[in-house]
């Protein structure tokens, strides 16, 4: 919730965008503190700041949902191709994990523990990643889960009927 360089953030969506006189009042209040009092202290405003912009904490959620999958929006970086070719890779996979989960849901007495126990945790760890902050590269470390995940649904779970 606090960053040096607040005054000059680009994204709509930021809670860096809201500078005024009282945060960084609050800031340097809290760095009074050391250790557990600074950290009950962070909690506090977090709350506070929480209670106070329920919309921009929403918004910044969504923005951290787009972020996780396409590197977008990040503050002070214009739109780029490359934004764009991450998108375009990252949607595929994206509709891959939508289809997989359909018929995992779909299936689910049929698959093992393993791949229940790993989706909970997989999911879990998006909905955290997200709700602090997020970044493309907290999404490819599941890569390989997915891949395997996918496949064994795929190959494993789906129904195949020829006429």
């Amino acid at each position: 919730f606090f960053s040096s360089r607040r005054r000059h953030t680009r994204s709509l969506c930021d809670w860096s965008s809201d500078v005024c006189s009282s945060d960084l009042k609050d800031y340097r209040e809290i760095y009074k503190y050391s250790g557990v009092q600074r950290d009950e202290m962070f909690m506090e405003y977090a709350a506070r700041n929480l209670k106070k912009h329920p919309v921009k904490f929403l918004q910044n959620w969504m923005a951290n949902w787009s972020r996780l999958f396409f590197n977008y929006p990040v503050s002070y970086v214009p739109f780029r191709l490359g934004t764009l070719g991450n998108m375009l890779a990252n949607i595929p996979v994206i509709l891959l994990v939508i289809f997989a989960g359909r018929i995992s849901w779909q299936r689910r007495r049929q698959l093992p523990s393993v791949f229940k126990f790993l989706l909970i945790l997989f999911g879990f760890y998006l909905i955290l990643s997200s709700l602090f902050s997020a970044y493309d590269r907290m999404f490819y470390i599941l890569a390989p889960f997915l891949a395997v995940w996918i496949s064994y649904t795929y190959f494993r779970l789906r129904k195949t009927t020829f006429a």
